[in-house]
């Protein structure tokens, strides 16, 4: 009787520091492309053959807006893979890991539907002045959340290696000052230039001169890096934890 023919492997290495750098190199290709076409609009080219809207970063359906939604995906994917690891740390806090993957499995969706921008309605409900900085009074929401979950994360900060630990509040400083500070000072910008006021739609049809692109430039660019540090930060750990991280494809 014949031995069943033995099973080959591929393995794909994932080198984190090229990861971060083709990440950092992709995402200043968008922020160019996003300044180049929309200094073409200024200058009285409005259409481009669509690429001013393919790379425009306030318009949702965009590649800007697929590339963000793709790196929390792949954050969400990680942090699953951690979660459901051996690892030490991930045995003592395997809940806070999974509920990151789900965080940013949400964050993922979020990004590409704009789920978030109902949050607006609930925001200017509220018994505040939602104005000039809080014009996007989603940002309300945005910090506290960002608040609780520091708080609720800090002993889990606390045993990570310091490397990891310092590259996670480098990540989430990053992320929370382009979702959050960012999108205020965007909204300032808004509402001191005018915009609120013109036709709906002026922000997809690219309608705001150029300071303010450049702050919705710094926004994203700030959102994006946020989740490029982070992965990093997430492979670090790996590697640390199990010694790397690479697909295997049996057969």
């Amino acid at each position: 009787m014949s031995s069943p023919p033995a099973r080959a492997s591929t393995e794909v290495s994932i080198p984190r520091r090229r990861i971060l750098w083709l990440l950092v190199a992709a995402t200043t290709l968008l922020a160019l492309a996003f300044v180049v076409t929309h200094l073409l609009k200024l200058q009285g080219y409005p259409e481009q053959m669509g690429l001013r809207r393919l790379f425009n970063m306030e318009d949702e359906g965009t590649l800007p807006a697929w590339f963000s939604s793709t790196l929390m995906l792949a954050a969400a994917a990680l942090l699953a893979t951690i979660a459901a690891s051996r690892g030490a740390h991930a045995s003592r806090f395997r809940a806070h890991w999974w509920i990151l993957a789900i965080g940013f499995l949400y964050m993922s969706a979020d990004e590409a539907a704009a789920i978030h921008e109902n949050l607006n309605r609930a925001g200017h409900a509220l018994p505040i002045r939602t104005d000039g900085l809080l014009d996007a009074p989603w940002v309300i929401f945005g910090l506290a959340i960002a608040l609780a979950v520091g708080l609720a994360y800090l002993r889990f900060l606390a045993h990570l290696a310091p490397p990891i630990r310092r590259g996670f509040v480098l990540a989430g400083a990053c992320f929370v000052g382009g979702a959050v500070g960012a999108e205020m000072l965007v909204a300032a910008s808004a509402e001191a230039n005018g915009l609120i006021a013109q036709p709906a739609g002026w922000s997809h049809r690219g309608d705001f001169p150029a300071g303010h692109m450049l702050l919705l430039m710094l926004e994203e660019c700030m959102e994006i890096l946020g989740v490029a540090l982070f992965i990093h930060a997430l492979l670090a750990h790996v590697e640390r934890e199990v010694g790397g991280l690479s697909l295997r494809v049996a057969g």
